[in-house]
């Protein structure tokens, strides 16, 4: 991906947005979906 006219900056920046938007997306799908259950959480690694 170095070749800058194959791959423009601003195409990739475009997906990256646009894969932000459905990261967010799914975590308030997923949010939706446990929040009538009990969500037991480790605090260690």
């Amino acid at each position: 991906m170095r070749d800058a006219r194959r791959f423009p900056a601003r195409e990739i920046a475009a997906h990256h947005m646009q894969r932000w938007e459905i990261e967010l997306g799914f975590r308030e799908i997923k949010q939706g979906m446990l929040k009538k259950t009990m969500t037991l959480r480790s605090k260690l690694p």
